[in-house]
C-alpha cells in the first residue's frame, strides 16, 4: 500500500472523528442557547451524513452547496475556494442557474478583497446583505439578486473557502440562517482542509513519480551516450596517439628539435583529450551508480586505490585511519573519491621532498576524512572555484580540472560536504564530511 493510500484511510478515520464531535459541539450550543429547530438539526445530520468519509475537496463542496440550497429554499448557491498563493477565489461548486450540463458557466475566478465575497475572504467575517443595489461591491453573476448572504470556512485562523448565496427577493435571508451557515462552515471546514491538503499531497506524489521516470529514463540515455562517447571519440584517439608514436620514432634522426617539440606537444594534446573525455564520462555516470549500496572500510578504500597507483617516489605517504572505520554506499564511488583526492595531493605537494597525510576518525554522528599535502597551498580565491568542473590551478595533461568536481558530486550524493584550509606555501587540506551511517 502505498504513503497516499495509507494517508487516505487514515484521514477518512479522523473525519469521521472530526464530524461527529463538531456535530454534536454545534447541536449541543444550540440546545442550550435554545435558538435552533429540528431544520437546524436536520441540515447537519443531512450535510454530516453526505460528506462522511469524503477524501475529495469537490465532492464534499458539491454535496454542502446542494445541502444549502435546498435549506435555504433559493437557486443561486456557490462555493469558492480560496487560493492565498494566487490571492483568487474560483468557483469550485454550484447550484441552480450556474449549473448546465453538470459544468459551472460562467465560471468566476475574483481577486481577494474584490466583491463581497473577496471582502470576506480577506476579512474572515461573515455578511449578510439584504440589498445589494446599496452595496457597490456587488458583482453580478448570472442574474442580479437583492439579498446575499456569505460566510467563510476558516482552518486556525485562515480562510480556505467561501460559501456565498443569493436570492432575488430582498432581505429573504435572516440572522439565524447566517448563524446555521457558520456552524455549518465549522463543520466541513477540518476536512475541506484534510482534502485540500490531500489534493496537493497526491498531485505532489505523482509529479515525483513523473520526475522519477524521467530521472530513470535520463540515467539510461546517459549510460548509452557514456558508451557512444568512450567508443567513438577515444578510439580514435588512441589511434592518433600511435600514430604519432610511430612517426616519432620513424623520424627522430630525421626532424630538427622544433619539429620533434611539435610532435610531443601533439602527443600531450591528444592525452590530455582522452583524460578529459574519461574524467567527463565518470563526472557523469556517477548518479547511475547510486542504486548499489555495500558496507567496507575506509581503510580497504585507500588500499585498494595505492595499490592501483604507484606513489610517486619523492612523496612519503603517511596514513592515520581509525580501525575499523566503516562505509556505506557504492565502494566504486569512495573509490573515485580518493583516487582524485590522491592525485590532487601528488600532483601539488612538495616537488622535492613531498608528504601527503590522509586520515580517518569518526565522531557521534559524523565520518571525517582528510587528505593533507605540503604544496605550494591555494589562495582564498580559489578556494571554491576549485570544485566547480574545468577548474584546475594548472593546465597540463593531467590537470583537466573535473577531478575535484567528480569529488564534489560524490559528496553531494551522499548529504555530505567537502571543504579546503589552506594558506599560501602551507600546503591544502582536503576535508570530506559525512553523516555516520
Amino acid at each position: 500500500m502505498s504513503e497516499t493510500s495509507s494517508y487516505v484511510n487514515l484521514q477518512e478515520e479522523l473525519n469521521r472523528e472530526v464530524l461527529k464531535r463538531k456535530r454534536a459541539e454545534i447541536e449541543l450550543s444550540i440546545l442550550k442557547n435554545a435558538v435552533g429547530d429540528s431544520n437546524e438539526i436536520n441540515i447537519y445530520n443531512e450535510i454530516t451524513n453526505k460528506i462522511l468519509g469524503l477524501t475529495k475537496y469537490e465532492e464534499i463542496t458539491w454535496n454542502v452547496i446542494n445541502s444549502i440550497a435546498q435549506y435555504l429554499n433559493c437557486d443561486d448557491c456557490i462555493f469558492y475556494l480560496v487560493d492565498h498563493e494566487n490571492e483568487v477565489l474560483t468557483q469550485i461548486a454550484a447550484y441552480g442557474e450556474k449549473i448546465y450540463d453538470g459544468e459551472i458557466v460562467n465560471l468566476l475566478t475574483i481577486p481577494i478583497g474584490n466583491g463581497i465575497v473577496g471582502t470576506v475572504a480577506k476579512t474572515g467575517e461573515p455578511e449578510l446583505i439584504h440589498d445589494t443595489s446599496k452595496d457597490d461591491r456587488y458583482i453580478v453573476d448570472i442574474e442580479n439578486n437583492f439579498s446575499e448572504i456569505t460566510v467563510p470556512v476558516v482552518v486556525e485562523g485562515k480562510v480556505i473557502g467561501i460559501i456565498d448565496s443569493e436570492a432575488p427577493p430582498k432581505s429573504y435571508f435572516n440572522q439565524d440562517q447566517l448563524h446555521t451557515l457558520n456552524n455549518i462552515a465549522q463543520l466541513i471546514a477540518a476536512q475541506l482542509d484534510n482534502a485540500i491538503y490531500l489534493r496537493k499531497l497526491t498531485r505532489a506524489e505523482r509529479q515525483t513519480q513523473d520526475l522519477y521516470k524521467k530521472l530513470v529514463q535520463r540515467n539510461k540515455e546517459l549510460e548509452q551516450y557514456a558508451h557512444v562517447v568512450s567508443h567513438d571519440l577515444k578510439s580514435p584517439l588512441r589511434s592518433m596517439s600511435a600514430l604519432f608514436h610511430w612517426i616519432k620514432e620513424d623520424t627522430k634522426d630525421l626532424v630538427n628539435s622544433e619539429t620533434a617539440n611539435h610532435i610531443e606537444l601533439i602527443e600531450n594534446t591528444i592525452e590530455y583529450m582522452e583524460n578529459m573525455i574519461t574524467n567527463i564520462l565518470n563526472f557523469s555516470s556517477i548518479d547511475i551508480s547510486f542504486n548499489s549500496f555495500d558496507k567496507f572500510t575506509l581503510q580497504s578504500v585507500v588500499d585498494q586505490v595505492i595499490l592501483n597507483n604507484q606513489t610517486p617516489e619523492h612523496i612519503a605517504l603517511k596514513i592515520a585511519i581509525e580501525p575499523d572505520l566503516e562505509l556505506i554506499g557504492n565502494k566504486t564511488h569512495f573509490e573515485q573519491l580518493m583516487q582524485n583526492l590522491l592525485s590532487n595531493a601528488f600532483k601539488y605537494a612538495d616537488q622535492k621532498r613531498g608528504i601527503v597525510k590522509i586520515k580517518g576518525s569518526t565522531s557521534v554522528d559524523k565520518i571525517k576524512i582528510s587528505v593533507q599535502d605540503n604544496g605550494k597551498g591555494i589562495a582564498e580565491k580559489y578556494q571554491k572555484k576549485i570544485f566547480e568542473i574545468f577548474q584546475t590551478l594548472r593546465q597540463e595533461k593531467d590537470s583537466t580540472g573535473v577531478g575535484l568536481a567528480i569529488v564534489k558530486k560524490i559528496v553531494d550524493l551522499y548529504q555530505g560536504n567537502v571543504s579546503v584550509e589552506s594558506n599560501p606555501n602551507e600546503g591544502a587540506r582536503f576535508i570530506v564530511e559525512l553523516p555516520k551511517p
